[in-house]
């Protein structure tokens, strides 16, 4: 299930740029909103610069430092 899930996240990034976070977060990876909104920005500028590898590296490239910033809003602990 997993798979599928990275193979459909994968094809949605390459059409799109990137996708609804919560698609692939809320049930088959780690619950975003059990993170800060700072671990989120964080996180994402890892992966965007290099520092961590994976399947959100193409996503994190693809989004501007604001979109970064309204999807920690939109998905971070409240």
């Amino acid at each position: 299930m997993k798979k599928l899930l990275l193979i459909a996240s994968i094809s949605a990034v390459s059409l799109f740029g990137y996708m609804d976070c919560a698609s692939c977060h809320s049930a088959a990876f780690k619950p975003l909103d059990k993170m800060t909104q700072a671990q989120i920005v964080k996180i994402m500028n890892e992966y965007k610069s290099g520092k961590k590898s994976g399947t959100m590296t193409s996503v994190a490239a693809s989004m501007s430092e604001a979109d970064i910033k309204a999807s920690a809003k939109k998905y971070g602990k409240k």
